[in-house]
């Protein structure tokens, strides 16, 4: 097990993951890592947040950039939310 997980994906996996993604049409909330091929979410209107978290592994602690991926149909979503529960006069 080299990579410390019990399912390893192949390289091909990423893309077939970006492609179903592109494909859904209710709300997609992504976790990972930046890469050039999850950039391709931020051309297709993703919104991107990222944040910086501890992990720990067999060769210690150190700190990585985590990335938030939220697809356009989520950002409306929440852009409503928000818009209904601070405007003026929600209650």
């Amino acid at each position: 097990n080299k990579g410390g997980y019990r399912c390893e994906r192949d390289d091909a996996g990423p893309q077939r993951l970006i492609d179903v993604l592109h494909a859904v049409d209710g709300m997609v909330v992504l976790c990972g890592y930046a890469s050039e091929l999850y950039s391709q979410l931020e051309v297709a209107g993703w919104q991107r947040f990222d944040t910086e978290a501890r992990i720990s592994g067999g060769r210690g602690t150190s700190i990585r950039t985590e990335v938030v991926w939220l697809n356009p149909a989520c950002r409306a979503s929440l852009e409503r939310a928000r818009g209904d529960l601070f405007s003026e006069g929600s209650a």
